[in-house]
């Protein structure tokens, strides 16, 4: 696998978010945003598990697309649903969700290679992570979407979702996240293939 194509897993996920979030915010009116939620947990699991039969490049790059696609969707739901079960905690939950959400990708990203080293298999590996992501849909139907009332779902519902195209300052937040963004998932698509290969050069003793 060359560098770009490698550079494709983190890129292709970052594209389904924005080419599938309006789409996550439409389908939350229409069938509710927990519904959605959990659809897309689902999705996650299964674009993650799938790559324990991972044998070509192409199918790598498929799996990230599914998984991408299920982030999309949860996205920008979250957000949403915080506010509207959690209305007098809005800042507290929001800064509980970064957190748990930062602190996923840095443990699994630092226990992955011991779990390769484990199952001597890096498809094994990347397909652990799914457990977590069916265990996640599990909890979220027993005890989010079925505990939700009626009532929120039917209000939920057919509401009629418009985006902010026309506001100035939706736009210069987009801007702004976009730079950040291409700033950080560069660096993230970099800096891998750059620690490979500084790993493999001969480092010579300099002579005082």
């Amino acid at each position: 696998m060359s560098a770009a194509v490698a550079s494709l897993l983190t890129a292709i996920p970052v594209l389904c978010m924005g080419l599938f979030s309006p789409i996550a915010v439409k389908a939350g009116g229409k069938w509710g945003i927990e519904r959605v939620i959990g659809l897309s947990l689902l999705i996650i699991g299964v674009g993650t598990v799938i790559r324990l039969f991972t044998d070509s490049v192409s199918f790598l790059v498929t799996t990230a697309i599914i998984a991408g696609i299920g982030i999309a969707l949860i996205g920008p739901l979250l957000s949403g649903f915080i506010k509207e079960h959690f209305p007098n905690q809005v800042p507290f939950m929001v800064s509980v969700y970064t957190v748990a959400l930062t602190l996923g990708a840095a443990i699994s990203s630092a226990l992955s290679t011991s779990l390769e080293n484990s199952f001597n298999s890096w498809q094994t590996s990347l397909a652990f992570w799914a457990i977590i992501a069916f265990v996640a849909a599990v909890i979220w139907w027993l005890f989010v979407n079925q505990q939700v009332k009626k009532s929120a779902h039917t209000a939920t519902s057919g509401t009629k979702v418009q985006l902010p195209w026309g506001n100035g300052k939706a736009w210069i937040l987009t801007l702004s996240f976009g730079l950040m963004g291409m700033l950080f998932y560069s660096i993230t698509a970099w800096l891998p293939q750059s620690s490979k290969e500084w790993g493999t050069r001969k480092i010579t003793p300099q002579s005082h």
